[in-house]
C-alpha cells in the first residue's frame, strides 16, 4: 500500500478544510523524486516543494477562485532508492485517479500536471480515468523521467518502456510534454506534442548541470502559467512564431518544435 496525500490549495499554502467543487475544472500536480507534495501531519513535511506552491498559485491566479488545484504528496519518492520509487508509479497513479473518482471529478474538466516520475504517475492515472469514466482533458508531462522508463537509458533495468508503464499519448485527450534535459529526461516522442526546450543548448538558462537542466522543466511552466512568452525564428508552425501558454492550450499546435529564442542565444526566464 503506497501513502499518497492530497492536498488542496486554497490562496498560498494548503487548505485541508477546502471541499472540492464538480462544477469547477481541477487541477492535479504530481512531484518527481526525492521531493514532497505537503503533508500536514509531518512538522518536518508540511509545506510543498517551492516550485509545487509557486506553480499552484500561478494557476490560482489565473482561475480565481474557480478551480479544484490538488498537490499529491507521494512519500514512495522521498528516498534514494530510485528503483523502488520507479516501481511504485503505477500505484500512486490509480490512487490519485481513484480519489478524483471518489470525489465525482469530471475529467473532461481535468489538468493533469507531473514531473519527472511524477509525470509517469499522471499518466497511469489518466490511464486509469480512461478506463473508468473518460478521459482526462490535458495532461502536461514536465521532462518525464528516463531511467527506467525508456529503451536504452542507462543504470537500471528499463522494465517500464511499455507505454502502459509510463506517460504516453493515450492517458489524455491532449499529451503534452516539455523535454528540458537530455539524459535525466525522456529524449524520445511519448506525447500528442513533445516540445524540446533549447535542445541544442548544453545548460538551461540558470543551471549549471543536468539536475538543473532537468528542473528547468517546471520552473519554465510556471513562467508560462505567469504570462511569459517568447519569440522563435521564422521558420516554425507557431502562430505569430510566439511560444507561450497557448502552444500548449491550442488543440491546433500539433508539431514537435525545438524551441529557442530568435537569436539563438536559448530560452529565457523573463524575471
Amino acid at each position: 500500500m503506497v501513502e499518497v496525500n492530497i492536498n488542496p490549495w486554497g490562496n498560498g499554502e494548503i487548505d485541508e478544510d477546502r471541499p472540492i467543487d464538480t462544477s469547477d475544472p481541477t487541477y492535479v500536480i504530481v512531484h518527481g523524486f526525492t521531493e514532497t507534495g505537503g503533508n500536514p501531519g509531518n512538522i518536518f513535511r508540511k509545506r510543498p516543494t517551492r516550485w509545487m506552491s509557486e506553480m499552484a498559485d500561478n494557476i490560482r491566479n489565473l482561475e480565481r477562485d474557480d478551480a479544484n488545484i490538488l498537490l499529491v504528496d507521494w512519500q514512495d519518492a522521498r528516498t534514494l532508492n530510485y528503483p523502488a520509487a520507479a516501481g511504485r508509479v503505477d500505484d500512486v497513479g490509480v490512487e490519485v485517479a481513484d480519489y478524483l473518482l471518489e470525489e465525482g471529478v469530471n475529467p473532461a474538466t481535468t489538468t493533469l500536471i507531473g514531473f519527472s516520475l511524477g509525470a509517469h504517475v499522471v499518466g497511469e492515472a489518466g490511464e486509469r480515468l480512461r478506463e473508468s469514466s473518460g478521459k482526462v482533458d490535458l495532461l502536461i508531462g514536465l521532462d518525464p523521467a528516463r531511467s527506467m522508463f525508456e529503451e536504452g537509458a542507462p543504470l537500471f533495468d528499463n522494465k517500464f518502456t511499455d507505454p502502459n508503464d509510463r506517460l504516453d499519448a493515450n492517458d489524455a485527450d491532449r499529451v503534452v510534454a516539455l523535454h528540458t534535459s537530455r539524459g535525466i529526461g525522456y529524449n524520445g516522442e511519448l506525447a500528442d506534442l513533445d516540445l524540446y526546450i533549447n535542445w541544442d543548448d548544453r545548460l538551461q538558462p540558470g543551471s549549471s548541470g543536468p539536475i538543473g537542466n532537468h528542473r528547468y522543466a517546471h520552473d519554465l511552466y510556471i513562467d508560462l502559467l505567469d504570462g511569459a512568452t517568447f519569440l522563435q525564428s521564422n521558420d516554425t508552425t507557431l502562430p505569430n512564431n510566439i511560444f507561450s501558454l497557448d502552444t500548449i492550450m491550442n488543440r491546433d499546435t500539433i508539431m514537435n518544435h525545438e524551441i529557442t529564442n530568435i537569436d539563438g542565444s536559448g530560452l529565457e526566464i523573463d524575471t
